[in-house]
């Protein structure tokens, strides 16, 4: 799989995209499935508005996904070079890439899990928790870390250039929240 996603971007820039759509999409769903439940119990700060107007959106829509075009522009300038530099480039942008897609979809499917949790154990649960957003962060940086943890086991086995963008990913996760968490 790593020769087909260095040797051929079609393969990264699909997975990329699938990525980037499976994004908007749990990210909408984590965020609205089971929030009536959840609400009753958990109330979570954000200072991000879910209420973005259209050009908000597109706005973010564009952002979401312009890597893998980006990635497929590396990949060129790599094959057109014919540079090593710029090929080691490729492969670590777009493991880095892939595994900060990858991770943004595992949270979103966490919290989507926990919200239908909550439904499920209703009884089991009493009062409502206030959570702030530095603790928010906080807790999501220990589990980015864990996966942080997974990801450096796997490129200290295999120390390529995709593998170490892939460890480095949850690594600028980690440095944005705790940057985040001390504003």
């Amino acid at each position: 799989m790593e020769n087909l996603l260095i040797n051929d971007p079609r393969a990264g820039f699909i997975i990329l995209i699938v990525l980037t759509i499976a994004d908007l999409f749990f990210g909408k769903r984590a965020g609205s499935a089971g929030t009536k439940s959840r609400s009753e119990f958990i109330e979570y700060e954000t200072t991000v508005s879910r209420d973005m107007g259209p050009v908000a959106y597109f706005a973010l829509i564009l952002l979401k996904i312009s890597p893998p075009f980006l990635i497929a522009l590396t990949w060129a300038a790599a094959k057109a070079s014919g540079s090593e530099i710029v090929a080691i480039l490729y492969a670590g942008l777009l493991g880095f890439t892939l595994a900060l897609y990858l991770i943004i979809n595992l949270r979103h499917l966490e919290s989507a899990l926990i919200n239908k949790m909550v439904g499920y154990f209703r009884e089991d649960l009493s009062g409502k928790i206030l959570i702030r957003r530095r603790f928010s962060l906080g807790q999501s940086t220990i589990q980015i870390f864990s996966i942080f943890i997974i990801f450096l086991v796997v490129a200290l086995v295999k120390p390529t250039p995709l593998f170490i963008g892939f460890a480095l990913a949850p690594v600028a996760l980690i440095i944005r929240n705790i940057i985040v968490i001390k504003k």
